[in-house]
C-alpha cells in the first residue's frame, strides 16, 4: 500500500507540473516475493478539469491475498485542488447503498494545493453484475463537496478479466 501511495504522489507532482495526468490505459500488475498481496491497478479515468487548479483521477484496485486468495476491490480516488480541505468521508452507489470510505493520504503543497487519496470499498458481486452497464459512485466530503465517479464497463471488464486470469493460472 505504501508503494502505491508513493507512486500516486510522484504522479501527482508530475501532473501538477505538466497540468495533466498520464492516465493508465490497461491494468497493471504489482507483485513481488516480498509482498503478501498481488495488486491489479486498473484503467485510470479523469474527471474533466473544470478549474485550472483542480484535477481528479480514479481507478479500480484489486488486491488478492496470496495466502488465502481473498479478493478486495477498492475504487481509488486522487483529488488535487485548492481551497478548504474536503475530507471525503462517505460514499454511496447509484442504488443509494452506503460504501465504506478510507482516507489513504492527504497533504498540502505550496500552502494552497491539497492532495487527497481516498479508497472506496466495492463489492465483487456488484462489479460482476454491472460489467456491461457500468457503475456510479458518489463520493462526499465533510464540507459538502460531492463528486459522481462513473466506473465504465471498460474499466470493470478489464479489471475482472485480469483478476480471472490470475486466479486461473
Amino acid at each position: 500500500m505504501r508503494k502505491l501511495i508513493v507512486l500516486m504522489l510522484v504522479a501527482t507532482l508530475a501532473g501538477c507540473a505538466g497540468g495533466r495526468f498520464n492516465l493508465r490505459s490497461t491494468p497493471a500488475l504489482q507483485d513481488s516475493d516480498f509482498d503478501t498481496e498481488i495488486s491489479i491497478l486498473g484503467i485510470e479515468k479523469a474527471i474533466p478539469n473544470r478549474f485550472a487548479y483542480h484535477e481528479e483521477r480514479y481507478f479500480l484496485e484489486t488486491r488478492i491475498d496470496k495466502r488465502s486468495d481473498a479478493v478486495r476491490h477498492v475504487l481509488v480516488v486522487q483529488d488535487v485542488y485548492q481551497g478548504l480541505r474536503r475530507a471525503y468521508d462517505s460514499a454511496a452507489d447509484d442504488t443509494a447503498r452506503s460504501l465504506p470510505v478510507d482516507t489513504l493520504y492527504h497533504s498540502v503543497y505550496n500552502r494552497k494545493t491539497k492532495v487527497e487519496l481516498v479508497g472506496v470499498e466495492l463489492n465483487e458481486a456488484t462489479l460482476r453484475e454491472r460489467r456491461a452497464s457500468g457503475y456510479r459512485v458518489r463520493l462526499s466530503s465533510k464540507i459538502g463537496h460531492q463528486e459522481v465517479l462513473p466506473i465504465t464497463p471498460e474499466q470493470i471488464s478489464a479489471q475482472l478479466d485480469t483478476l480471472d486470469k490470475i486466479k486461473h493460472r
